[in-house]
Parts: structure tokens; C-alpha cells; sequence
């Protein structure tokens, strides 16, 4: 006891190996607010079908009992509110941050999470010592938050409501209780040549050429290119208010991919060399130049032959003819409903520059990335299954693209966000930060996770919410 009163356990927002706590013990007996553990919720309103909204009408302060008697605020606020390096949230997280580590979560899709992130450095919190980020789903793919465990299902809105907002007071529950773990943060550089192009969807659901003849993006989940991207970038001419929605255009989209095998992308055709490195300079993981145009059964046939005589002088080849070319960060991709990398035993060069290369594991904050290949586009519906090829384990990466005097047009995605590459010239991968990100436990209870989703007031029709 302190001052005649009963010392309260702190530690909820304590850091590792003895970081300073938010919440002096000597105010705690004293009666003042640092009793109350805080928590910042981040909500972009127009996620989830606007859904998020929802989470801007709670009571403030909203005030949740743990089960270990402590107390937590959760102190929500409008991503939207402020201008760019003036939000008024992000000004009361700086002062409540430097009492020590708080944790904050982000409700809404993946983009959202890296703009929240780019916003909190420019009000001077450091994501990497001061924060620690969880997020809740209010996307489409919500691949971030499949990851780091929170599922992919957007929270029922009538059901959030429902009993004092009994499913929101579970999920602070599941908050506190989860673990922080380092997860990477990549930057993409995509550049095209001088005559070419990047185009995106603007607003209305329209290409629209972007300035740039370079860009950079920050990656937390993945990268890919080929005829999966190219679904996705028609998707996006068609995306709707509706996570339900959404889901079955992107598959119809898939289809109707999955069906144009003669003008499929190939990634022989597009990519000349991947290297491990800045640049061409780094070491070689594979090459097309010595595929004699796109003649592919005979290069895999010749490759067949050097392997007999036990050739092992030219660069590492592409083996086969994949649509997709795929490097992850995380365990999964689109949407959590693939998990390529344990389920792919399969080589996808003729000479690994890694003997291991189909034993190694893989984690997000491990400062590497796994590259893959993957044939068809029916095969994202086989991956626990069948998967794709291994390439690669490592970074950075450097993507050279064959040049050409015809245009060249392919399409990329960076975490959900896709892009239409007119004469592309190159893409680099290389490690930007690292988060401290939360992981759930997965000790939620059955009956918390049907809270999640549910027939009445539900999104379970194409309609907007």
C-alpha cells in the first residue's frame, strides 16, 4: 500500500524489458485519471460499407471492466476529422504516448492501416517504440487483419449495438489480452519507362493515368503481378458499398480471368529477370533471356536436357509457364483464402539459390519475403491443396521486365490496391520499418464470434449499408 491506499496493477500498457508505463503508481493511489488504462480507436467511417460509422456513436468516455479488475477508456475518433498532419486524435495520442507505450487499433480496410501509420510519424509518434497497432476488420479482404488473427468479417452493425455494446467490450477484452510481435513494413517502387504509364480506378469507377512515372507504396501483406491483378483491377470498375458484394464481384471477375487463356498474362512475357538485390546487379533468382522469345515447351525441354547432362553454367531459370508471380509478407493471400507458402513443395526455378528453399518457414517480421509462381488462376481455389512454386526466401527484391518496341501492359497489385503498367520498366522491394503489431491469442469464445456476423441487419445482400 501507498498513501494508505491499495496498489493497482498497471501494466496494461507496459513495454518490453522494462519500458516506462503510461500510468504512474503514485496517481493511481491518488485517485487521479491515470487509473484508467487508454486505448485509441482510429475509425475511418467509410469502411465497411460505412459501416465504421457505427463505432463514432459510442458514449464517451467508453469505459470497459477487464477480467483482472482493471479499467480501460477507449477513446474513439474520426480518421477523417482534421487535415493531413493536424488530426485532432493523433494530437491527444502524442501526449498520451509519452507516458509511455498505448495501444492503438485501426478500424478499417488494409490501405487504411499504412495511412494511419504515415499520419502518426507526421504528428511525431514513432510506430515503432510508441504504439502498438491492432486493427479491426472494415475492408473487403481484411488480409492485415486475418494475419495478425482478428478474421476477415466485417463487424455486424446491429449487432454491435446490441446489450450496452456487448461485442465491442469482448473485443477490448481480446485487445488487451493480445501480443505485440514485430511485423514489416516494405517499400514498392514501380517505375515504367518514359513513353509508358500507371493507371489506376479513380472515384468514379474509371482509369485514369497517374502522373507519375514512378510511385512509391508501403507493403504490409503482399505483392503480386499477372492475371490475378488483372481480375482485380476490373473489380474495381466494379466495387460496390458492400463487403458481401464486393467479394462475389472479385470472384466473378476471377472467372471470367481464369477463362482467356490466349491472352493471359505469362510471366515469361512480362519479366526478364528477378534479382536479389537493389538492382540487376544483385544475385540472379531467375532469368528469361535465354528463353529464345516464347518458345516455352521447348526452353522447359531444354531445360530438362542441361539437367540430365548436369549443366549447371547459365543463370537460374523460370520453370514452367506461371500467370502469377507472387511475393509475400504474411501467411496468406487474397483475402486469407490462400496459404500458398506451407502448401508449395514444388521448385519453380531450375537451381535455388537456396539448397533449403523448400523447407524454410516463414514470419512477418522476419526481414525476408517469399517469392512463388503460380500457373493458373484455378489454382487460388486449390492452393491448401496443390499451392504453387517455391522461389525464393529473402530481400530486397528487384524486378526487371522485358522491353520491347510494342507496348508492353501488365497488371500489379500492392496490398489490395491495383495498378495497370503500361511499358513497365522495373519494381523494387526493400524493408521500410518495422510495427509492433497485435496478435490475437485466439481465446475468443463461440459465442463472441456469432456476435460477429448474423442474418438480422447483416450484410448479406449486394445492397450498400
Amino acid at each position: 500500500q501507498v498513501f494508505g491506499c491499495k496498489a493497482k496493477r498497471l501494466s496494461l500498457s507496459s513495454g518490453f524489458l522494462g519500458q516506462p508505463m503510461a500510468r504512474p503508481l503514485a496517481a493511481a493511489c491518488l485517485g487521479t485519471a491515470w487509473e484508467i488504462d487508454e486505448v485509441f480507436l482510429f475509425v475511418n467511417p467509410a469502411s465497411g460499407g460505412r459501416r465504421g460509422k457505427v463505432f463514432l456513436q459510442l458514449p464517451q468516455p467508453f469505459e470497459v471492466n477487464l477480467e483482472d479488475d482493471r479499467r480501460v477508456s477507449v477513446r474513439v475518433f474520426n480518421i477523417q476529422d482534421g487535415e493531413p498532419g493536424n488530426k485532432p486524435g493523433l494530437h491527444e495520442l502524442r501526449r498520451s504516448v509519452s507516458r509511455g507505450i498505448v495501444r492503438v487499433i485501426i478500424g478499417g480496410g488494409d490501405g487504411t492501416i499504412m495511412w494511419m501509420v504515415k499520419e502518426a510519424r507526421e504528428h511525431q509518434i514513432d510506430t515503432h517504440t510508441q504504439v502498438y497497432i491492432g486493427v479491426m476488420p472494415l475492408g473487403t479482404g481484411n488480409d492485415f487483419a486475418r494475419a495478425s488473427g482478428w478474421g476477415g468479417r466485417n463487424p455486424n452493425a446491429w449487432r454491435l449495438r446490441r446489450k450496452d455494446f456487448r461485442l465491442l467490450r469482448s473485443m477490448v477484452q481480446s485487445w488487451m489480452k493480445a501480443v505485440p510481435m514485430a511485423h514489416d513494413v516494405w517499400r514498392v517502387t514501380i517505375s515504367v519507362t518514359a513513353g509508358g504509364g500507371i493507371l489506376r480506378v479513380g472515384p468514379e469507377n474509371r482509369e485514369r493515368a497517374m502522373e507519375e512515372r514512378s510511385i512509391q507504396r508501403p507493403m504490409v501483406n503482399y505483392f503480386s503481378m499477372g492475371q490475378e491483378s488483372r481480375a482485380g483491377f476490373a473489380f474495381e470498375k466494379s466495387r460496390t458499398m458492400s463487403q458481401t458484394c464486393n467479394l462475389l464481384v472479385y470472384a466473378f471477375q476471377a472467372c471470367n480471368m481464369g477463362f482467356r487463356c490466349i491472352t493471359a498474362q505469362r510471366i515469361r512475357r512480362l519479366v526478364q529477370g528477378l534479382y536479389h538485390g537493389t538492382d540487376v546487379n544483385g544475385s540472379v533468382v531467375f532469368t528469361t533471356e535465354a528463353d529464345d522469345g516464347f518458345e516455352y515447351e521447348e526452353a522447359d525441354r531444354k531445360w530438362e536436357e542441361e539437367q540430365e547432362s548436369s549443366s549447371s553454367s547459365q543463370a537460374p531459370r523460370l520453370l514452367k509457364n506461371p500467370q502469377h508471380l507472387i511475393v509475400l509478407n504474411i501467411n496468406s493471400f487474397a483475402g486469407g483464402r490462400c496459404h500458398f507458402w506451407p502448401n508449395s513443395s514444388r521448385l519453380g526455378v531450375d537451381r535455388p539459390l537456396d539448397s533449403k528453399l523448400q523447407s524454410r518457414t516463414q514470419h512477418p517480421g522476419d526481414g525476408k519475403l517469399e517469392v512463388l509462381t503460380v500457373q493458373y488462376l484455378a489454382r487460388f481455389a486449390t492452393s491448401d491443396i496443390i499451392g504453387g512454386r517455391r522461389v525464393f526466401q529473402g530481400a530486397p527484391l528487384f524486378i526487371a521486365f522485358h522491353q520491347s518496341e510494342d507496348d508492353i501492359i501488365t497488371y500489379c497489385e500492392v496490398d489490395g490496391e491495383f495498378y495497370k503498367l503500361v511499358n513497365p520498366l522495373s519494381v523494387r522491394i526493400e524493408l521500410q520499418e518495422q510495427l509492433k503489431v497485435l496478435y490475437s491469442r485466439g481465446d475468443a469464445s463461440e459465442s463472441e464470434d456469432d456476435l460477429w456476423t448474423g442474418s438480422e441487419g447483416g450484410d448479406s445482400s449486394c445492397s450498400s449499408d
